[in-house]
């Protein structure tokens, strides 16, 4: 029985709140503990105070996205 660490994350917020520098500080930690990772990030109207949501998934992933209606974090 292998014991693989997966984690699904949404992080959203406003343009300007950090919501790109928080995905990349989380998938550099990741990284540097050679576990596979997946971001994807969505800007809309940033600049103008709109949203930006990024999706981050660490382990064995085949897609960045994270599925609407899915449970959101996981660790078996």
């Amino acid at each position: 029985m292998t014991n693989t660490f997966t984690h699904q994350m949404v992080i959203s917020g406003v343009g300007g709140q950090g919501v790109l520098f928080v995905t990349r500080l989380l998938a550099e930690a990741a990284i540097a503990k050679a576990l596979p990772v997946f971001t994807s990030e969505t800007h809309g109207m940033a600049q103008r105070g709109g949203t930006v949501i990024s999706h981050l998934k660490v382990g064995p992933f085949a897609s960045p996205l994270i599925n609407p209606g899915r449970r959101i974090a996981s660790s078996p």
